[in-house]
């Protein structure tokens, strides 16, 4: 596994950790937010209507904690299944051909060689 797939990896890991520090206590404030509490019934919100901006910021909230949700959970099973699209088709295919002895171990050798430095050089 080269260098850059395991830093890409570890960031993915981190994105998602820091993402649940920061939308799980979310969560939490947009239940107390949006419920009906003491406030909600009298006093500071006169006769308990709630704003329709704040509807729309509550409904707003929640899609973006969804989003973080699916988004996070996605990105982690990128960093956990790993990334199959990376390898060569040529390489694979030398690999095969070697498994059923059509190529001696020199040949492959050579080979391989000659399609690392040619995708090395892309």
């Amino acid at each position: 596994m080269s260098e850059t797939t395991d830093d890409a990896r570890l960031v993915t890991i981190l994105l998602v950790v820091v993402g649940a520090f920061v939308v799980v206590p979310m969560l939490g404030m947009g239940s107390g937010m949006m419920g009906f509490g003491p406030m909600m019934g009298g006093g500071m919100w006169g006769d308990g209507a709630m704003p329709w901006w704040l509807f729309v910021v509550g409904i707003a909230m929640q899609l973006l904690f969804l989003a973080a949700l699916v988004g996070g959970g996605y990105l982690l099973y990128r960093a956990v299944a790993g990334e199959e699209g990376d390898s060569d088709p040529a390489l694979e295919e030398l690999r095969l051909a070697y498994a059923r002895g059509e190529l001696t171990d020199d040949e492959y050798e050579q080979r391989r060689a000659a399609l690392e430095r040619d995708a090395d050089r892309r």
